[in-house]
């Protein structure tokens, strides 16, 4: 009676295409659990504080270079009438105190959500910009105080086709709105600095190479009524005025961000959703120099299979050449990443919008939800007006969990006994511990192996499911338990048969 072993001490690769036959690197899902920082471990995030007070309508979160937090909300919940920039000092801890309110722009500034970008003039005077709801550019002078509304009015802007806003390294500051894109080289403000075919809406800016990478989708809504087959990124070198010397496809999708992580110009695509005619997916591209190239491609194969970004500029961040970004596929909401991982690429849903893993403890993503980095500290906003920040202690999410692929799937025919499962860990902190579990041939409900809770390591071989064609596991963390390694043993009960 053949026994098989399966072994998981690679967890890099993330969320994969297929769970059944997924590389021994990839999983189902996992939740809440750092694969990228310590390679062959899984170890838990610090919890969110649940929230920072002083400030409602949270819609961009940024560090100034004066080492001040900045942030755009309002002072009353559900109030528009106008827009304030909020700051905090850093020093404390960006999870710490509340906001403190700087300046209010007038009503004009009520929805200015779609970027917040900080940029020097003259290497002395910092300001901050962002978009307002007449579709005109407002500034911030940082520390002094002074809010510029309507500092610029670009023709043709308004609240549907303001999009993002980019620092480029030339000192020129990017305006993208429409088909066009406006810049400010610290004394000169140019209306139309570059301009892209009718037709497309820019949805993402970013730097590669010296050029000015500009991403883009055909369709007059960033909301709905977007051809998934026609995205564009448009290559310019900000020399020639008015022209961009090429465009790449990226062959599938509606691209809300496209970013040089590490040197590789990364985007990531939404397409899908709505109907159940139609399985929602997200896709991430890499170019290669010549084209844009699959690396990874997630399906929502479910009831719920809506594919949805927040808002444009607002929900991206990056760090250690990673990118980070708010969406949702399928039941699966919260903050993705996509990256390298031990020299695999790596897409996966990385944390809730909260303490919590489970779907109804998750704060609902709208184009209000807002994530960036502040140092080492992730900061997002959810549409409940919560601002999360992981904070800087031993206080671990609630649980993570981690589920593997399906196994017993190269020979399914075959009738299988579980024999045993062993967890490895590394030494368990007080009020740490794993629980496994599994399910069977297709069973949505998960049942307990055991616990483990003390010392690095863990053997169950008792009371195990008998009699099944497909298995799966899930481990579920509680504190800081980091996993290192699961093992599984199963028999074949084909010779019984013969």
């Amino acid at each position: 009676m053949p026994i098989y072993k399966v072994t998981l001490n690679k967890f890099y690769g993330g969320v994969a295409d297929d769970i059944i036959s997924a590389n021994a690197s990839e999983y189902a899902n996992a939740v809440g659990l750092d694969d990228l920082m310590q390679i062959g471990r899984l170890s838990p995030y610090r919890s969110y504080t649940a929230r920072i007070s002083g400030a409602f309508n949270i819609r961009r979160i940024v560090m100034g270079s004066d080492s001040t937090v900045y942030a755009l909300g309002t002072v009353a919940s559900g109030s528009t009438s106008s827009t304030t920039v909020f700051t905090k000092e850093f020093t404390a801890g960006i999870n710490n105190a509340s906001w403190t309110e700087s300046i209010s722009g007038n009503g004009a500034a009520a929805q200015s959500s779609k970027a917040f970008t900080e940029h020097g003039v003259d290497g002395i005077r910092k300001y901050l910009y962002m978009w307002d709801a007449n579709g005109a550019i407002d500034r911030y002078l940082m520390h002094d105080s002074l809010f510029e509304d309507g500092w610029q009015n670009p023709s043709g802007a308004n609240a549907n086709n303001a999009g993002p806003i980019f620092a480029h390294s030339n000192g020129t500051i990017y305006f993208a709105y429409g088909n066009n894109v406006a810049g400010w080289d610290g004394t000169t403000f140019t209306v139309v600095a570059i301009d892209i075919p009718p037709g497309f809406q820019i949805m993402d800016l970013t730097e590669w190479n010296s050029y000015l990478i500009i991403a883009a989708a055909w369709g007059q809504s960033i909301t709905s009524s977007i051809d998934p087959t026609k995205s564009r990124t448009f290559f310019w070198d900000t020399v020639n005025p008015s022209t961009y010397q090429f465009a790449k496809l990226i062959p599938e999708g509606i691209v809300y961000a496209c970013q040089n992580i590490g040197g590789e110009l990364v985007a990531i695509t939404l397409q899908g959703g709505g109907t159940l005619s139609q399985d929602g997916r997200m896709s991430a591209y890499v170019y290669d120099g010549a084209q844009f190239n699959l690396k990874k491609k997630l399906v929502a194969r479910e009831a719920n299979n809506v594919a949805s970004f927040a808002y444009r500029g607002q929900h991206i961040g990056v760090k250690n050449n990673q990118l980070y970004f708010i969406a949702q596929l399928g039941n699966d909401q919260g903050i993705w990443r996509f990256g390298k991982n031990n020299g695999v690429y790596c897409l996966k849903r990385d944390r809730s919008m909260g303490n919590t893993t489970a779907s109804e403890g998750w704060e609902p993503i709208s184009s209000n939800s807002a994530i960036d980095f502040i140092g080492d500290y992730l900061c997002a906003t959810s549409d409940l007006s919560t601002t999360f920040c992981t904070i800087n202690s031993n206080t671990y999410s609630s649980f993570g969990f981690y589920e593997t692929p399906v196994f017993g799937s190269g020979k399914q025919y075959e009738t299988k006994d579980l024999l045993s499962v062993a967890i490895v860990t590394r030494g368990l902190p007080a009020s740490s511990s794993v629980l496994v579990r599994y399910r069977t041939d297709g069973n949505t409900s998960w049942t307990d192996i055991g616990t483990h809770s003390s010392g690095v390591f863990s053997e169950f071989a008792d009371e195990l499911p008998k009699g099944w064609n497909l298995i799966q596991f899930r481990l579920e963390t509680t504190g800081n338990a980091e996993i290192t390694e699961l093992t599984a043993l199963y028999e074949s009960r084909l010779n019984r048969r013969l």
